[in-house]
């Protein structure tokens, strides 16, 4: 579906090098970032928020160490 929208300046930077990063074009970017938003909204796991941030809940007994997020962002494909 074509629309217009009005993006500003930096938002339409970060779409134009995400979507070179992955080698699709921005409108699939920007498609994929909105639905990926949307997902997170409706996942009970990430409802609740602090400071407007997505936070996951709690297990309890599980404790998220240093290492364990840096390993994690290791992983990550930016």
């Amino acid at each position: 579906m074509k629309t217009t929208l009005d993006i500003d300046e930096p938002t339409l930077v970060a779409a134009r090098r995400y979507a070179a990063s992955r080698g699709i074009s921005v409108d699939e970017a920007i498609s994929y970032l909105t639905r990926f938003a949307i997902d997170v909204e409706d996942d009970p796991v990430v409802r609740a928020r602090h400071r407007g941030f997505p936070m996951m809940e709690p297990r309890p007994g599980h404790k998220v160490t240093h290492q364990m997020v840096e390993e994690a962002l290791d992983e990550i494909d930016y």
